[in-house]
């Protein structure tokens, strides 16, 4: 197309005549306040561009890859995340045996976990047995430390619904209530001190004596090599584990992300549920394609940007499964698209696993899910948040006095620029004027 690119790894200062760069979705916030970005042309969502516009899901095309009423950027990949675990010792007859006699478990039938509070059962009873960590060790990178603690907190956030549970409640779409996770929308307020992230840091900190003491990032080697039998890997993850002969080893089982048993009311009031509730948190996962206002190849970028998310240039990224590309799309997901999975070396029951898992925990069938943080002060607050977290799973504070810690300090952290200027922040990244 005759464009500059560049991607988010290098500094943008150093490559001043870029046409356009893929960036992650938290950070869309910093250039677009700026005022950096073009808005993606009217010409680019009409019915009959090849983009097709409006198969994108809405979280990604409105939400994501916009700021304010303006829509700002293209998905380029999605969030792609699943539950692996070692199905081949979940079967065991002897230890389906003993985990019905497991304390807590009820005589519960050891299956893929299907909520939070289920993977601890899961690993405190394998802990037992194997006398042994089993589950893989805390995070060392915070980036990857707040995905998970995030992805644990939504759950408990608010009840779980499908796109069709919400269109009945009288929601329409994603909404102000969607934004109001790690911030309140109105006042700015940090919400980090609630019971719903309480929950999620308390989660870590019961299955600490699961984990090894080390930190660490591969979640693949203690799946692989044992002694986890569980855990969350992103696409990407789920390509390593595969080795060398491009096949997922027969042991492993896949599933969608957990859910919750119970979330929190708006009066911090525990409200049980049957099954999981399950509410997504999107935008870990997300890059999105930008054009910059000093672009003197517009049209051209755009267009780039455009066949790289239409179906066909979509399908081609998550072909390829070695880079773990997740769906943003409707037919990414949908009912007889497994072919779309098979390159992950996976057999057909597990494909349909794997899309089972990947149509759960995205925005196709999410009626209200959570978003990252995409305010311009988006890394010194999460950068904060990751330091409380991590002291607390890994020393002796209690989840409540850690997150308040942090809620200070993100309120310290605003307090550098001005009130009016957060608030179209916050209303930007809610895509409201």
């Amino acid at each position: 197309h005759g464009v500059t690119v560049t991607v988010e790894a290098k500094p943008l200062a150093d490559v001043p005549a870029a046409d356009l760069a893929v960036i992650p979705a938290a950070t869309i916030g910093r250039f677009a306040a700026a005022g950096k970005l073009l808005t993606l042309p009217a010409r680019v969502r009409e019915g009959g561009h090849d983009l097709k516009w409006v198969s994108i899901n809405e979280a990604y095309r409105v939400v994501l890859a916009g700021w304010g009423s303006d829509v700002v950027g293209l998905p380029v990949t999605g969030d792609g995340f699943v539950l692996v675990y070692r199905a081949d010792r979940f079967a065991d007859p002897v230890h389906q045996e003993g985990f019905r006699r497991y304390p807590g478990t009820a005589g519960r039938e050891l299956a893929a976990p299907a909520t939070w509070e289920d993977l601890a059962d899961v690993a405190g009873y394998f802990a037992e047995a194997d006398k042994k960590p089993t589950l893989p060790p805390i995070p060392a990178d915070a980036g990857k430390l707040l995905t998970q603690f995030y992805q644990i907190a939504a759950c408990y956030d608010r009840k779980g619904m499908t796109a069709t549970e919400a269109t009945k409640a009288g929601r329409t779409g994603v909404d102000e209530a969607a934004f109001g996770f790690q911030l309140d929308i109105a006042t700015g307020t940090p919400r980090l001190a609630g019971p719903p992230f309480v929950a999620a840091l308390e989660w870590f900190r019961k299955t600490k004596p699961y984990r090894p003491a080390a930190a660490s990032d591969d979640a693949v080697a203690a799946l692989a090599n044992g002694p986890a039998v569980a855990a969350v890997l992103s696409l990407a993850d789920l390509a390593r584990l595969r080795g060398s002969t491009g096949e997922l080893p027969k042991p492993f089982g896949l599933a969608p992300l957990p859910g919750s048993r119970s979330y929190f009311d708006p009066d911090g009031k525990a409200v049980p549920v049957p099954g999981r509730n399950a509410v997504p948190y999107l935008g870990a996962g997300t890059t999105v394609g930008v054009v910059f206002r000093s672009s003197g190849n517009a049209d051209a970028a755009w267009d780039f940007l455009a066949d790289t998310a239409s179906l066909s240039g979509s399908l081609a990224l998550l072909a390829n499964d070695r880079r773990g590309y997740g769906p943003f799309r409707t037919e990414h997901t949908d009912d007889g698209r497994e072919l779309t999975w098979i390159e992950h070396g996976l057999d057909a029951p597990r494909v349909r696993d794997l899309v089972k898992a990947m149509r759960q925990h995205s925005a196709a069938n999410a009626g209200n899910p959570t978003f990252v943080l995409r305010t311009p002060d988006q890394s010194e607050l999460e950068a904060s948040l990751a330091n409380h977290v991590r002291a607390s799973v890994t020393g002796d504070i209690p989840a409540a006095d850690a997150l308040r810690h942090a809620a200070d300090d993100w309120t310290a952290i605003q307090a550098k620029t001005p009130e009016a200027e957060r608030k179209k922040w916050r209303r930007a990244a809610a895509g409201l004027q």
